[in-house]
């Protein structure tokens, strides 16, 4: 297998330090990639315009999600302000000196009773014993 090792100096000299023993066995070897030529320039500069591409692709695509999450938004407030408007006109504006009576003709089908019919019969009372729990 073969990587490219990318990193801050003194990091990628740390990871050469850490793996000296696997170095000294052969097991693994570190190459500069200026001493192995195995990467041109124009293939470096391939891979880069290659990783470029893939991250303009994405902000694209974000921005397109973006777009429409905003449309949404916009038409979800327009039908907010339309539920608003409906909601102010079809409530009833009583004016200040409304009575508190209801006209007949709003009645519809409700009995009408004497506000004061004092004919009632008196109420039940009966007499509470209190009992005594030992």
């Amino acid at each position: 297998m073969d990587y490219i090792l990318r990193g801050n100096d003194k990091d990628v000299a740390n990871v050469l330090k850490e793996q000296r023993i696997r170095i000294g066995r052969g097991v693994i070897s570190f190459t500069p990639i200026s001493e192995c030529g195995l990467i041109t320039e124009e293939d470096a500069r391939r891979t880069l315009e290659d990783k470029l591409a893939e991250k303009d692709e994405k902000i694209n695509e974000l921005t397109s999600s973006n777009e429409a999450k905003d449309k949404s938004i916009e038409s979800m407030e327009a039908r907010i302000a339309e539920l608003e408007a409906s909601a102010t006109t079809d409530s009833k504006i009583l004016p200040a000196g409304d009575s508190k009576e209801l006209p007949v003709e709003d009645s519809k089908g409700v009995d009408v009773v004497e506000a004061d019919n004092k004919n009632l019969p008196p109420t039940d009372e009966k007499k509470v014993v209190k009992r005594t729990t030992k």
